[in-house]
């Protein structure tokens, strides 16, 4: 298998180094939607979607005007997924199945694209975006990103241990290094997607999500990481306890929206 790393939305909202942890606080920081792209034998395996080029095209369709003021995203076609699965010489119809993390609209806005592909989302997750009443569950949820009527697969929050994460369960038709890890409070449904890196090793999680097993790292500790030697912010694979990778983080200062 190989992994790709894509940016699949540009944001830059102020804060400057209270963000991203360099620069000014009053400068504009850089944040990144961050998806994974696998190849595998059955076909390509998205991560994430980030924003599509619906939310490009008609934003105000899709993403909410206060988001958008806060976020301040880059709104850039060549940054979907769509486009850079296209540069690789592929077409949409060779994405096979798209993992979601969670269906907030910063990782559910390329699913448009891949109209043919199974949507893998956690049973508690769907629930919540269908049933969402409030004006902030409806910015959150925006229905048109999923109003083609994705092919849903429901997971359960259910499986075996696995280096102290529970409840962790493969891919019905994945290969068998593709794993759910429910890390639900971010969401009622999130959870991260594990899969080997360029290197067979443990590759980090799609997305950094607020509800991690583990504390996020002080954002002082800027020394080079133990695992890579790469001076940048620790990746959460090298503060777990594989301690292997940093094919997400390395030699970039960009954060991951979540």
């Amino acid at each position: 298998m190989k992994v790709h790393h894509l940016n699949c939305g540009t944001m830059r909202p102020y804060g400057g180094r209270l963000i991203s942890g360099t620069g000014s606080v009053f400068a504009a920081a850089t944040m990144v939607c961050h998806c994974l792209l696998i190849e595998t034998e059955a076909g390509l395996v998205l991560v994430d979607s980030g924003l599509g080029t619906g939310d490009v095209r008609d934003p105000d369709a899709t993403l909410d005007r206060n988001w958008r003021r806060l976020c301040r995203p880059v709104l850039d076609e060549s940054e979907t997924a769509l486009r850079q699965i296209e540069r690789l010489g592929y077409a949409a119809s060779d994405v096979r199945h798209v993992v979601l993390t969670h269906l907030d609209l910063d990782h559910a806005g390329g699913l448009r694209d891949f109209p043919a592909a199974k949507v893998h989302v956690l049973a508690d997750e769907l629930a919540a975006a269908e049933s969402a009443r409030t004006a902030a569950e409806r910015r959150r949820y925006p229905r048109a990103q999923w109003a083609h009527g994705p092919d849903w697969v429901t997971h359960q929050p259910d499986g075996e241990d696995w280096f102290g994460f529970q409840a962790v369960r493969d891919i019905a038709g994945l290969p068998a290094d593709i794993l759910l890890v429910p890390l639900v409070g971010h969401n009622p449904g999130s959870h991260r997607c594990r899969g080997p890196d360029r290197r067979g090793g443990c590759c980090t999680p799609v997305t950094r999500s607020s509800s991690t097993a583990r504390p996020r790292p002080r954002r002082t500790a800027r020394r080079r990481c133990a695992s890579c030697s790469a001076r940048s912010r620790p990746c959460v694979s090298c503060v777990s306890r594989t301690r292997t990778g940093c094919a997400s983080w390395s030699g970039t200062t960009a954060t991951p929206s979540t």
